[in-house]
């Protein structure tokens, strides 16, 4: 497990919702996805702490753009690439059709080849 801040965790969380959120609702299994791969990945203890900022997420404006920059020159871009291609396919719809996660690989100069094996 890697050691990492708590504005990171929070910029991967957000960045993983907005995904989520493209296809129009948030759902259960999605949410859930994210905090298992954070807690997975991340010396995470505290799950009351990541849904508090999902709660928190809702309560203000996030531009896609605005979510990838803390991420973009970071070691943890392509973890929350991966992160997010995950929860929002965890629901069964094809991520691969999801308009703000293309927009993400597109912004971070990737292809979904370089995130995950298809």
């Amino acid at each position: 497990m890697e050691s990492i801040t708590e504005e990171t965790i929070t910029a991967i969380l957000n960045l993983s919702l907005h995904v989520c959120m493209a296809d129009g609702v948030l759902s259960e299994v999605e949410e859930q996805s994210i905090i298992e791969q954070i807690k997975d990945c991340f010396e995470i203890v505290d799950e009351n702490a990541l849904r508090n900022s999902i709660d928190n997420f809702f309560d203000s404006d996030h531009p896609l753009d605005g979510l990838i920059a803390p991420l973009v020159d970071t070691v943890y871009l392509k973890k929350s690439l991966k992160i997010a291609y995950f929860a929002a396919d965890a629901d069964g719809l094809d991520v691969r059709e999801n308009i703000a996660f293309q927009r993400v690989l597109r912004s971070c100069n990737y292809f979904l080849e370089d995130i995950v094996d298809v």
